[in-house]
């Protein structure tokens, strides 16, 4: 009998990684951690863990991996916490894992607009985008994670 999760769906980009998952056939077993992305570019894996890391002053929604012209296409969106003033001092980095958990590159993204306003009932545009585009994926990359960090890097 299979087994029935509940799955919240926050913006229109998880809801697209979402249906590329089950249509990839994945959909059997899902990752609590994140979404599994269908195969990228260039022989990637057949399936790319996708990890989204908020912080105390940004969520970061589902990221998207896709395929264009130039490479792959890393992107997303993130909001400001309900709890947080200012979002200028953050910055976004990306960390792509092997299947053993070793970090095999690390990149720091910025999103934009830097300061972004509180998520209100207002329509206006309350969220940051980030895209980060590579050649092709370093060799042997299972799992890719966006954390936001707050303050400078040492």
């Amino acid at each position: 009998m299979p087994i029935i999760k509940t799955i919240m769906i926050t913006t229109k980009s998880s809801l697209l990684a979402l249906v590329a998952f089950l249509v990839a056939g994945a959909g059997s077993s899902a990752h609590a951690a994140g979404v599994a992305n269908p195969p990228a570019c260039g022989g990637a894996p057949d399936a790319i863990l996708l990890t989204p890391v908020s912080s105390r002053v940004l969520n970061i929604a589902q990221p998207t991996l896709t395929c264009s012209e130039n490479g792959v296409v890393l992107s997303g969106t993130v909001t400001k916490q309900p709890t947080t003033q200012r979002t200028t001092g953050t910055h976004l980095e990306v960390v792509f894992f092997d299947a053993s958990g070793a970090p095999l590159l690390r990149q720091t993204v910025a999103y934009a607009p830097r300061e972004l306003r509180p998520v209100t009932r207002a329509k206006v545009k309350r969220t940051g985008d980030y895209t980060l585009t590579l050649p092709e994926l370093p060799a042997g990359t299972a799992r890719i994670q966006v954390e936001a960090h707050f303050g400078p890097h040492a």
